[in-house]
């Protein structure tokens, strides 16, 4: 089961996870009671406007969660990533100690811990391929020919052009 507890039905006039972990806490609960989940994936969001501690309030729910699992004869292993930086006011390597302090594996992105979980399972999944990107200037370039007859100053995305614009690749 994949949750994204960001997406608009968990955050329907309430804040979004990564400011308010309390939803986030609340299904790891629920999940540790299920007998059937061996493995949790959690990110974990530093920056302005996030969480002062995303990671504590992480742990602490997985400490809760986990003692559930273990009263009921069980263990569950539990990967996180952080996506962040040293510059962020929550501190990158502050986050990512307490989330290994707290039983947490820390994958490097999203595929490494997506493998790890599968291998917890017994599955594998496929290496990934790389993916090529051209430089800026050339994806600004296809993007604004794509998007709008308007010519753009050098180096300026497509995204600006003309009024908002979005493009989500994943």
């Amino acid at each position: 089961t994949i949750l994204d507890l960001g997406a608009e039905e968990f955050t329907s006039g309430r804040p979004h996870p990564m400011m308010d972990p309390s939803v986030r806490r609340q299904h790891l609960l629920a999940l540790a009671r299920q007998p059937q989940v061996a493995v949790i994936l959690c990110d974990v969001i530093l920056g302005w406007g996030a969480h002062v501690d995303p990671a504590g309030a992480l742990a602490s729910a997985w400490q809760e969660a986990s003692r559930i699992a273990q009263d009921a004869g069980r263990s569950m292993i539990g990967i996180a990533t952080v996506c962040g930086t040293s510059g962020d006011p929550q501190g990158l390597s502050g986050q990512r100690h307490i989330l290994q302090e707290h039983g947490l594996l820390l994958a490097d992105n999203n595929l490494q811990a997506v493998q790890f979980a599968a291998a917890v399972v017994g599955k594998s999944v496929p290496p990934a391929v790389p993916l090529q990107l051209s430089p800026f200037e050339d994806v600004t370039a296809t993007a604004a020919a794509a998007l709008s007859p308007v010519t753009l100053p050098a180096r300026l995305p497509a995204l600006f052009a003309d009024g908002p614009r979005v493009i989500n690749i994943g």
